[in-house]
């Protein structure tokens, strides 16, 4: 607040923070997880797919290349921002692992799932939750999603890549 606001502002401002507040606890209340989550748990996903040593050199550049692209967009430096993602690229299971038990610390829960001390990852990521489709063993039929052939995605990628 500066010095400059009237009575209606703070008021406006006051009335905003509690409803703020009341959405932020309920999100809570529920185990939802916030945009920040979502975007953390994202940013790690795509740092241990550049990483992975079966992913090919183009989709990495890809990777690497629209990051570096929105965040120029958002006034970072193109140079920091690459030299930043690099730092990130490093390790990013180490990072992982460190935000994935800070979660469960904050929560109060000392103890990883099934009640055994939490168990830092290695190894491949588990995708159990995700759907199955041509790609990781399933055959994209019967599972309610839309069968999309290859070329398509690699078209419908290629016109996101120009927005850069």
């Amino acid at each position: 607040m500066s010095d400059n606001d009237d009575i209606y502002t703070l008021r406006r401002k006051r009335k905003h923070a509690e409803a703020q507040a009341r959405s932020t606890a309920a999100r809570k209340k529920r185990n939802a997880p916030s945009a920040d989550d979502l975007n953390r748990a994202a940013y790690h996903a795509v740092l241990l797919i550049y990483r992975d040593p079966k992913t090919d050199q183009a989709v990495k550049d890809r990777l690497r290349g629209t990051m570096v692209g929105l965040l120029k967009r958002a006034l970072f430096d193109r140079a920091e921002t690459r030299a930043a993602f690099d730092t990130d690229a490093v390790a990013p299971r180490d990072r992982l692992n460190r935000w994935l038990a800070r979660r469960w610390y904050e929560a109060g829960k000392h103890l990883g799932p099934e009640g055994k001390r939490y168990q830092p990852l290695t190894g491949e990521p588990d995708l159990s939750d995700q759907p199955l489709n041509r790609s990781n063993g399933g055959s994209a039929q019967g599972n309610g999603q839309p069968l999309i052939e290859n070329g398509v995605t690699a078209r419908l990628a290629d016109d996101f890549a120009d927005a850069f």
